[in-house]
């Protein structure tokens, strides 16, 4: 929603977009100690890591996919008086389907890498991260292999997941 309203605005686009681009640039583990203190040594912090790496990818994404729909398209339905609501629905979401399962795609993936990663830093009680890491502590290398195992095959099952959206959402394309 940030980013197709954001880049329906050529102004709103042009005041936003270096923001975004900003904290889209930024990691999401060198923010994590200041997560970390604003909402505790919890679930939150980690909920706000992941909401802040969907956040401003799939904003960037989004904003990219409305700047790239056919503009003779939106001409037609301006000129055919179609409504405002007519053709976000039935032109905006049908040309950003390809932007919004590349950014889940390239999000849930990075989303399980941080979390991962944060889970290791911050030690918790329960989490693959924490897994490998108190493993490895333990030079319990077997357990350290098995969860990166697994690790990778919940990234593939969720790539998979999102390859079977797109053949979905996207039935007109070939590949």
């Amino acid at each position: 929603i940030v980013g197709v309203g954001m880049a329906l605005n050529r102004y709103v686009y042009a005041a936003a977009s270096p923001y975004v681009e900003f904290c889209r640039s930024l990691p999401a583990t060198a923010l994590f100690p200041f997560l970390l203190a604003a909402f505790g040594d919890n679930d939150y912090s980690r909920a706000a890591t992941a909401v802040y790496i969907t956040l401003w990818t799939t904003a960037f994404n989004m904003s990219q996919g409305v700047l790239h729909v056919s503009a003779g398209r939106v001409r037609y339905l301006r000129v055919s008086d179609a409504s405002w609501w007519f053709t976000l629905r039935h032109l905006y979401w049908f040309e950003l389907r390809p932007a919004f399962l590349t950014s889940a795609r390239v999000t849930l993936s990075l989303t399980l890498l941080v979390m991962v990663a944060v889970e290791m830093i911050l030690g918790v009680e329960a989490g693959l991260g924490q897994q490998i890491f108190y493993a490895h502590n333990f030079q319990n290398y077997p357990v350290v292999a098995a969860t990166i195992l697994v690790v990778g095959m919940l990234g593939l099952c969720l790539n998979k997941g999102a390859e079977f959206l797109a053949r979905r959402w996207l039935y007109w394309r070939d590949d």
